[in-house]
């Protein structure tokens, strides 16, 4: 009888960029203040990188392989989730993968690429090496999150430059024999993919392209979608809302957040947020969030994870996942 395999997370690290954008630097732009995002957004101030996403995607990993302790060599495949890659192609992934064996005269040529789905990318990448980890043909998965929105943002939009900031983000998720990863929920609706969009030529802006998003819009799909998958997945895993000891929710907008806690009756307390100093960092956005929160003492042995995302697509998901 073959032994069901299962995956989990060994190993984590993130890259904040040094700079910081506060609202105060925004408000000297456009027509804005600090009160005005606060209120609206949750957030206070978020970080702008002066590197590209190999570069702050490989030290990311690089970080989360040293708390693994483990090698690049032990990787079987790095998967990429970015939505503001610098080149249509190659893949980032491949140029990371480059990047953290640096200087190795047998490098090891792993499987290495790219997904996107928009802020979802991240949740759906660890869900991708769960599958390849599970079907038993790989063992150990580097994943990373990584993004640099800023560089897309139109800063003289004041309803979507408040919002974005730059960051990179890393998991090593390799085979277990008791399940970290419990179950995924995942969903994409494109009836309604205008709503969030990026072109990669764009004439109105004389060539430069911006992200654009109909806010009001994107706001009450976000409620909807993550509530949905939450329940979802909750019912598919055979577990209830009162089993969870975390809960960690796309940091894209508090007031999203916070109608997502009360309509799901999930105490404040078991919510964790980073939102007011990073903003909306899209792919990397729960994968720091999981760092932090272990980082800070919030997430113990024998903790029940839920979280959840929406993105582009527009497309959203959940995981539930056990901490071993």
């Amino acid at each position: 009888m073959t032994k069901e395999r299962y995956s989990r997370i060994i190993g984590s690290g993130v890259y904040i960029p040094d700079r910081i954008l506060t609202n105060r630097d925004l408000a000297m732009r456009v027509d804005t203040s600090d009160e005005w995002i606060v209120t609206r957004t949750g957030i206070r101030e978020r970080r702008v990188s002066d590197k590209d996403n190999p570069t702050q995607g490989a030290i990311a990993l690089e970080k989360a392989l040293k708390s693994a302790h483990l090698k690049p060599s032990n990787l079987d495949m790095i998967i990429c989730a970015t939505n503001t890659q610098e080149q249509l192609f190659p893949a980032v992934a491949a140029k990371i993968q480059a990047k953290i064996q640096e200087g190795e005269e047998e490098p090891q040529y792993m499987a290495a690429f790219d997904i996107q789905v928009g802020c979802s990318s991240g949740l759906y990448a660890e869900c991708i090496a769960n599958a390849y980890i599970k079907s038993g043909s790989i063992n150990t998965v580097g994943v990373v999150a990584t993004d640099t929105l800023t560089k897309i943002t139109n800063y003289s939009d004041r309803s979507t430059c408040v919002l974005f900031g730059d960051m990179s983000a890393a998991e090593i998720i390799t085979v277990s024999s008791s399940p970290g990863f419990i179950a995924f929920d995942l969903g994409t609706d494109g009836r309604i993919s205008h709503l969030i969009s990026c072109h990669i030529y764009s004439d109105k802006f004389h060539g430069k392209s911006y992200l654009q998003m109909d806010g009001k819009k994107v706001f009450n799909q976000a409620i909807r979608r993550m509530e949905e998958t939450a329940r979802n997945i909750l019912k598919k895993a055979n577990y209830s809302f009162s089993d969870i000891n975390l809960f960690l929710a796309h940091q894209a907008n508090q007031r999203i957040n916070e109608n997502l806690l009360e309509r799901l009756d999930i105490p404040r307390d078991k919510y964790f947020s980073n939102l007011e100093k990073y903003g909306n960092t899209s792919s990397p956005s729960l994968l720091v969030c999981r760092h932090e929160a272990k980082q800070e003492g919030k997430l113990h042995s024998g903790d029940l994870v839920l979280s959840v995302v929406v993105g582009s697509g527009l497309s959203w998901g959940a995981s539930l996942y056990k901490e071993i």
